[in-house]
C-alpha cells in the first residue's frame, strides 16, 4: 500500500486541495479500494446537499452538535473544558494593523465568527450579529527581557480561561504580544460552539491567503462561502427523518445493542457526583524505530495506522479493565456531506468504535477486526451523537459521558511545527487546540494521535514521527497513573509489531521494574519473627520450608496444650455466666478424645461438630483435633437436609452435637451428645501416629455452583501460619479478651477461637440478642472489657457508626466477610483491621489498618499477609499493570488442599504458581476483582464470576437456582442480588422465576427453599415471569429483568385486623421500606433479615415489649408475633386492646392449652414455650 493510503481518510482530514497542505485524515484511512468499498453505500444514496436557508439574525437553531457543547456549558458556566487555544509565533516583520484588517474580512466571510447565542422559552438559539470592526489585543512585552517566556505563559494562561459570555461578542479571541520588533505571539482562544479542528485549519488557511493579499495591496481572491454554518444547523435537523439517516440509526441500534457498562477504568479518586472538566495533558513521543515498524506493519496488512493503533488501544484498555466488550469514542470531522468541507464551523462527529477482544487471538487479527469497524462506522458517520444518545436514552450515571467515556481520535491537522509563510515572516503553529494541554478533560480519558512532521505549505515530504496526548480527567487520575498507562502502551504497540500472532494476552504491558515491584517488594518471602505467645506455629506455619516428612515446630492443637501448661488458671472461653478455665479445657478435650478414640475415630478422619457458640463447641474442636482427626463445623441453624448433605459428602464417622441440637439432625447420622458423654474409657494411645503439617485441620463447607456446598480442605501448617500471623499481627496475650460473634459455621470463628487460645487470652461468647444488635453488642464490648473482635461487615459497619466511651479496653475491631464501605470516624478510640480471605486460602489473604474518615475511596485490603502472595491477573493469568483491574489469586503457606471429593473443580480454582520460583507451590482463583494501589496495597473492586457477597456470607446463585430448578413448577430460574426500584436500601436476594403463576407458587416455592438451603441463601422476593428476557446471544439479560418493588403480597392477603396487629405491620414497613404487609407474611420473605431484627426489636421495646431476638426466630409472621404478644398480656393480667374483638379470649385459650401441655411435659412455669438455643 502506498504511503499516502497508509494515512490517508475520512474521519478529519482536510482535503489537500482545501489546504494546500499535504496529508490527509486523523484516521489515517486508505484511499484504495477498501474504503471505497466501505463508505460506498452512503456515497450511492446520498443525502441532499445544504442550501441557504433563513435570513440571518435570531431565530436559528443551534446545531446538535452545538447543543451539546451549549448543556455541558451549563454544568460548568465559568470552566474552560470548551475553549480551544492556539499559539502562532511570529518571525520577522508583522503588521499588527493588518492583522485587523485580515480579521474583519475573515468575521464577514462567516457569520458563525459574529454569532451569539440566547435562550427563546428555554430553548437555545443562534444569533447573527452584522459585522462590525475585529481589533486583536495588544499586550508588549518588549521591556521585559527577563522573564518574558513566564510572563507569555502567563498571558495565554489567563486568555485560555478567561470565560466567554455566549450572549455577547466575540467568542473568539485574538491577542498578539509583541516579544522584540520582529518577534511576536498571536494567541487564538475559541469557544467550541464554534469551532472544532476543521474550522481553525480553514481559518489558518484563509489568515495565510488574506494576510499575503492584503499586504501585497491586493483584494481577497477567496470566493464568497457558498454556506453559512446556520444553514448547515437547519439542514441537519431537517435530515434527521430521511430513509439514510433512519439506516445509519438502524445500524447503530444494532452495532450498540445489549452495549455492556461503561468502561471502570482504575481510578485514583472517587467519581464526583458533577464533572469538573478539570483535566491534564501527557505528551509521548514515539520513538523512530516504533513509528518505522508501525508503518511497516500497516504495509505488510494493508491497514491503516489508526487502526493499527485503535487495536493496540482496544487491548490495553481490556488488559486495565478486564472487560472484553470495547467502546471507545472517536472524533470524525462530519465533512462527507457536499458543501460542507469549507463551513466554518462545528461539524465533529463522536463515533463509536465497539470490538470485542478475544485475548486469544494474535494482534493482527485483532487489528483486521477492527479496520472493519472502523470502516462501518466511517459509512455511518453521518448520525449526529446527540441523536444517537437521544433515540438509545442509556441510562446516565453522575459524573459521567453517555455510552462512553474513553476517546481515541488521531488529528492530523495543522498543529505543532507547522510554518506559514507570512508576506516575509514566517508563523510556526505551536499549540493547536488543546494538543499542548489546557487543563481541561472533557471525559475520563482521550488519546490523541498526531503526526508532527514540522512541515511547510510547499513540503510534501513527511517524516513520519507520530505523538500521542493523553488527556486525562484530573478528579479521578494521577499522573503517574496515565504515565504509566502511556508507558504500557507504547510497550505493548512494539511488542505487538515484533510479535503480531502471538496471543493478546502475551503481549508485554509491564516494565522489567513493574514485575519486580510486584513479586518481590510487595510479595517478599516470608521471614518468620519470633512472638512472646505463637513463636512456635511461626515454624509450624513455615512448614512448607521443612524437610519432607517433618516438621519445625508445634501445630495449633499443641500449642494451646503449652499455653495451658504456662497458665492453667487462667480463663479459656467465658460463656455467659460459664467459664472454662485453661486446665479444664485441656482435661474435657483429653477425655473426648480419648472416647473419640474408643468410638473408632482414627488419625485423619473426619468428625462433624455440630453445636452451638459457646465452651462446649471450642471444647468439641480442640478434642478432634487431639484424636487426631480433622473436624467439620456444621451450622446448628442450616436445615437438616443440608447438614445432613456436608456430613455425607465429608465422609464424616460421627457428630459431636447436644440434645437440643441433635433434634435438627437426621436421626440416621451418628451423634456423640456433648451433655451425656460417657466416662473416658482409655486415652488416645501415645503411639498414634503424629499429626503432620500437611495432614487436614479442618474441613469447611462454602456454597457450590454445581448446587450442593463445596467443602473446603485446610490443612494444619495453614491454620498455623494464620494463627501465628493473628497473634503477631494484634498483639495478642494472657491479658487480651477475644469476642466471638461468628457463626461455627463461618470460617471466622477459626480465626476466632484458634489465636485466642493459642496467645493465653480468654475467648467471650455473647448471646444471640447481643450478637444481632449493634448498641447492645457496642455496650457488651464495653462493660465486659473485650480488647479485640472480629466482625461481619454488614454488623461491622454499623457498629462502626455508633459513638464510643472514650477509652475503651478495645484495641482493635477487625472486620471480613464482604466489601468494607465506610471509614471509622478519625476520633474513634480503638483501630479497625480489614481483612480478606476466601475460605480456600484459610480464612486471612490480605489485611490493613483502614484509614480514618476523609480518606479518598473505599478501604482497601491492605497487603498480603505472612506466607501468603497476592497477583492480580489477567484472562491469560499474566500480571497486570499496578493500577490495572484483574482476578486476584492468592498463593504462599496459606493455600487449602482443595475441595474434597472434587478434583475437577479442585484443578480448575487450585493451581501451579508460575510466580512463586519454588516448585510445588499453588494459587487459588479467588472470581475476585481488584488491582494494586501504588504503594502495593491492593484495592478490591467486586465479583469476576455469579458469587454474591451478602451480609458476610459467600453465596453461588446456582447453587440456589439448582434447588428452584427441582420444583416441579419452575421452568427456569435467575437469581441475583439487587436494590429495590428506587435504588435505596440495601441490596437483597431476589429470584426471578419462569414459570405459570399461581396463587400459591411463591410460597410453595419458599417452603421447598427452606427446607433445602440455610436462611440467608433463601431470596427475599420471589418473581414470576411467563419467560425470561434474553439477549442477542441468547443469554437471559439482566438488565431486562425488572427492579424489585415493595414486596408483593401473597394470594389471599390478610390485612392486620387487631390492633396490635396493625402495629406489629406498621414496624415491618417502617424497618423493611415496605408499603403494606399481610399477617401472614413471613418477616425473612418480605426482605428481613436478622440485622434488621434489631431494629425492629428496638422499636417494639419503645412501645413496650422487651423481647429476645429469638422470639422473632420463633415467631417469623405478624400473626404469630401479635398472638404471642396477646399471649404474654394476658398472663401478666394486662388488657389486650379492645380492638382486637375475640383476640383477647382467644388469647386466654392459647394460654391455657400451652401450660397444661407443659404441665404434662413436665416444664416449670409454662407462660413461655421451651427454646430451641441458638
Amino acid at each position: 500500500m502506498p504511503e499516502d493510503q497508509v494515512f490517508r481518510g475520512e474521519a478529519t482530514a482536510i482535503p489537500e486541495a482545501l489546504t494546500g497542505l499535504p496529508g490527509a485524515g486523523p484516521a489515517w484511512e486508505p484511499s484504495g479500494h477498501n474504503a471505497a468499498n466501505a463508505i460506498g453505500p452512503a456515497l450511492v444514496t446520498p443525502l441532499p446537499a445544504p442550501v441557504p436557508g433563513p435570513d440571518a439574525g435570531a431565530g436559528n437553531p443551534l446545531s446538535l452538535q452545538q447543543e451539546q457543547v451549549w448543556f455541558a456549558r451549563q454544568l460548568a458556566p465559568e470552566g474552560h473544558a470548551h475553549h480551544a487555544q492556539t499559539m502562532i509565533h511570529v518571525a520577522g516583520p508583522f503588521d499588527v494593523d493588518l492583522l485587523d484588517r485580515v480579521l474583519t474580512e475573515m468575521t464577514r466571510r462567516h457569520e458563525i465568527l459574529r454569532t451569539t447565542y440566547a435562550e427563546t422559552d428555554g430553548t437555545p438559539c443562534q444569533v447573527v450579529h452584522a459585522p462590525q470592526p475585529v481589533r486583536a489585543k495588544r499586550v508588549d512585552l518588549r521591556a521585559h527581557r527577563e522573564g518574558q517566556h513566564k510572563l507569555l505563559d502567563e498571558i495565554a494562561g489567563a486568555e485560555l480561561r478567561t470565560p466567554f459570555d455566549a450572549e455577547h461578542l466575540p467568542l473568539i479571541r485574538w491577542t498578539v504580544v509583541q516579544l522584540a520588533d520582529e518577534q511576536h505571539e498571536l494567541i487564538v482562544v475559541a469557544h467550541h460552539l464554534l469551532h472544532d479542528g476543521w474550522t481553525f485549519s480553514l481559518l489558518l488557511r484563509e489568515f495565510r491567503t488574506l494576510y499575503n493579499a492584503f499586504g501585497q495591496g491586493a483584494e481577497s481572491s477567496l470566493p464568497e462561502p457558498g454556506l453559512q454554518y446556520r444553514d448547515f444547523a437547519h439542514w441537519q435537523r431537517a435530515t434527521l427523518q430521511t430513509r439514510l439517516m433512519q439506516e445509519q440509526l438502524a445500524y447503530w441500534q444494532n452495532q450498540l445493542r445489549d452495549l455492556p457498562p461503561l468502561l471502570e477504568l482504575p481510578l485514583d479518586r472517587p467519581r464526583p457526583a458533577t464533572q469538573s472538566f478539570r483535566g491534564q495533558t501527557i505528551r509521548v513521543d514515539l520513538p523512530d524505530g516504533l513509528s518505522a515498524g508501525l508503518h511497516g506493519f500497516c504495509q505488510d496488512h494493508e491497514v491503516t495506522v489508526f487502526s493499527t493503533m485503535l487495536a493496540a488501544f482496544h487491548t490495553l484498555l481490556y488488559r486495565y479493565t478486564g472487560q472484553a466488550d470495547v467502546c471507545v469514542g472517536s472524533w470524525f470531522a462530519g465533512r462527507r456531506v457536499p458543501r460542507t468541507e469549507d463551513v466554518v464551523g462545528r461539524l465533529v462527529n463522536t463515533v463509536l468504535l465497539r470490538c470485542e477482544v478475544d485475548a486469544t487471538l494474535g494482534f493482527a487479527d485483532l487489528v483486521e477486526k477492527v479496520h472493519r469497524v472502523v470502516l462501518d462506522a466511517t459509512a455511518n458517520d453521518l448520525l449526529p451523537f446527540p441523536e444517537l444518545v437521544r433515540v438509545l436514552n442509556p441510562d446516565r450515571e453522575p459524573g459521567r459521558n453517555p455510552l462512553t467515556d474513553v476517546l481515541f481520535s488521531v488529528d492530523d491537522s495543522p498543529s505543532e511545527g507547522l510554518v506559514l509563510d507570512l508576506a516575509g515572516a514566517t508563523g510556526t503553529v505551536s499549540g493547536h487546540g488543546n494538543a499542548g494541554g489546557d487543563g481541561s478533560a472533557k471525559t475520563d480519558l482521550h488519546v490523541t494521535v498526531t503526526r508532527l512532521d514540522g512541515r511547510g505549505p510547499d513540503r510534501k515530504e513527511a517524516d513520519g514521527r507520530i505523538t500521542l496526548l493523553w488527556e486525562y480527567a484530573a478528579d479521578l487520575f494521577d499522573a503517574a497513573t496515565v504515565q504509566r498507562m502511556a508507558d504500557g502502551y507504547l510497550r505493548l504497540l512494539a511488542d505487538a509489531i515484533h510479535r503480531p500472532t502471538a496471543p493478546l494476552f502475551k503481549l508485554a504491558v509491564l516494565s522489567p521494574q513493574e514485575r519486580k515491584t510486584i513479586l518481590d517488594d510487595w510479595n517478599p518471602e516470608p521471614r518468620p519473627t519470633a512472638h512472646a505467645d505463637a513463636g512456635p506455629l511461626v515454624r509450624a506455619g513455615s512448614g512448607v520450608h521443612s524437610r519432607p516428612g517433618g516438621h519445625d515446630g508445634l501445630l495449633v492443637h499443641d500449642a494451646v496444650r503449652a499455653q495451658a501448661r504456662r497458665t492453667p488458671d487462667a480463663p479459656a472461653v467465658r460463656d455467659g455466666a460459664r467459664e472454662v478455665s485453661y486446665a479444664e479445657l485441656i482435661h474435657r478435650a483429653d477425655s473426648l478424645a480419648g472416647i473419640l478414640h474408643a468410638r473408632g475415630v482414627v488419625p485423619r478422619a473426619v468428625v462433624g461438630v455440630c453445636l452451638p457458640r459457646g465452651a462446649d463447641l471450642v471444647i468439641a474442636q480442640l478434642a478432634v483435633l487431639f484424636a487426631g482427626a480433622a473436624y467439620l463445623p456444621l451450622d446448628p441453624e442450616n436445615p437438616p437436609v443440608r447438614l445432613a448433605d456436608q456430613y455425607t459428602a465429608a465422609g464424616a464417622v460421627l457428630v459431636l452435637t447436644d440434645r437440643v441440637t441433635a433434634e435438627r439432625l437426621p436421626g440416621d447420622l451418628p451423634q456423640l451428645p456433648m451433655d451425656r458423654l460417657p466416662e473416658p474409657a482409655e486415652a488416645v494411645p501415645a503411639d498414634r501416629p503424629p499429626t503432620r503439617p500437611d495432614d487436614l485441620a479442618y474441613l469447611i463447607a462454602t456454597s457450590g455452583s454445581t448446587g450442593r456446598p463445596k467443602l473446603v480442605m485446610v490443612e494444619h501448617r495453614s491454620l498455623a501460619n494464620a494463627v501465628a500471623w493473628r497473634c503477631r499481627r494484634c498483639a495478642l496475650g494472657p491479658t487480651d479478651r477475644i469476642g466471638q460473634v461468628a457463626s461455627p459455621g463461618f470460617d471466622t470463628s477459626v480465626m476466632d477461637i484458634w489465636p485466642t487460645l493459642v496467645s493465653g487470652a480468654a475467648l467471650y461468647v455473647p448471646d444471640l440478642d447481643t450478637r444481632l444488635d449493634p448498641e447492645r453488642l457496642r455496650t457488651w464490648l464495653v462493660e465486659e472489657g473485650i480488647t479485640v473482635t472480629e466482625l461481619p461487615t454488614a454488623l461491622g459497619e454499623r457498629v462502626l457508626a455508633l459513638s464510643w466511651p472514650p477509652a475503651p479496653a478495645l484495641r482493635e475491631l477487625i472486620t471480613g466477610g464482604d466489601r468494607l464501605r465506610v471509614r471509622p470516624a478519625a476520633d474513634l478510640p480503638f483501630r479497625v483491621l480489614n481483612e480478606y480471605g476466601p475460605t480456600e486460602i484459610t480464612a486471612t489473604a490480605t489485611a490493613g489498618h483502614v484509614d480514618p474518615a476523609g480518606s479518598d475511596g473505599p478501604p482497601d485490603i491492605g497487603r498480603p499477609i505472612t506466607g501468603a502472595r497476592a497477583y492480580v491477573l489477567d484472562a491469560g493469568r499474566q500480571l497486570v499493570p499496578p493500577g490495572a483491574t484483574g482476578e486476584l489469586w492468592i498463593g504462599g503457606i496459606g493455600v487449602a488442599r482443595g475441595y474434597h471429593g472434587a478434583p475437577g473443580l479442585t484443578a480448575d480454582r487450585f493451581v501451579a504458581d508460575p510466580y512463586a520460583g519454588v516448585p510445588g507451590r499453588r494459587m487459588y482463583r479467588t472470581g475476585d476483582l481488584a488491582r494494586h494501589l501504588p504503594d502495593g496495597r491492593i484495592a478490591f473492586i467486586g465479583r469476576r464470576d455469579r458469587q454474591i457477597k451478602l451480609r458476610g456470607y459467600r453465596i453461588e446463585p446456582a447453587e440456589i437456582v439448582e434447588v428452584l430448578r427441582a420444583h416441579p413448577a419452575v421452568t427456569d430460574a435467575v437469581v441475583l442480588a439487587r436494590s429495590a426500584e428506587d435504588g435505596l436500601g440495601e441490596k437483597r436476594l431476589v429470584a426471578y422465576l419462569e414459570a405459570k403463576d399461581r396463587p400459591d407458587l411463591r410460597q410453595q416455592v419458599r417452603e421447598h427453599l427452606a427446607n433445602r438451603l440455610p436462611r440467608y441463601m433463601i431470596p427475599s422476593d420471589v418473581m414470576v415471569l411467563d419467560a425470561l428476557p434474553l439477549n442477542r446471544n441468547g443469554k437471559v439479560d439482566e438488565r431486562a429483568l425488572p427492579a424489585p418493588g415493595p414486596a408483593e403480597p401473597e394470594a389471599g392477603f390478610r390485612p392486620p385486623r387487631t390492633e396490635t396487629e396493625r402495629r406489629l405491620a406498621d414496624t415491618w414497613c417502617a424497618v423493611l421500606r415496605l408499603e403494606r404487609v399481610g399477617v401472614d407474611d413471613n418477616f425473612f420473605d418480605v426482605g428481613g433479615h436478622s440485622l434488621l431484627l434489631a431494629a425492629v426489636q428496638r422499636e417494639l421495646a419503645r412501645q413496650g415489649h422487651d423481647l429476645p431476638i429469638v422470639t422473632f426466630f420463633e415467631h417469623t409472621t405478624v400473626h404469630q408475633l401479635a398472638a404471642y404478644l396477646d399471649d404474654r398480656a394476658v398472663a401478666e393480667g394486662k388488657d389486650v386492646d379492645e380492638s382486637g374483638g375475640a383476640a383477647r379470649g382467644a388469647g386466654r385459650a392459647r394460654l391455657d392449652r400451652r401450660r397444661a401441655a407443659a404441665r404434662s411435659a413436665g416444664v416449670v412455669g409454662g407462660g413461655d414455650s421451651t427454646r430451641q438455643q441458638t
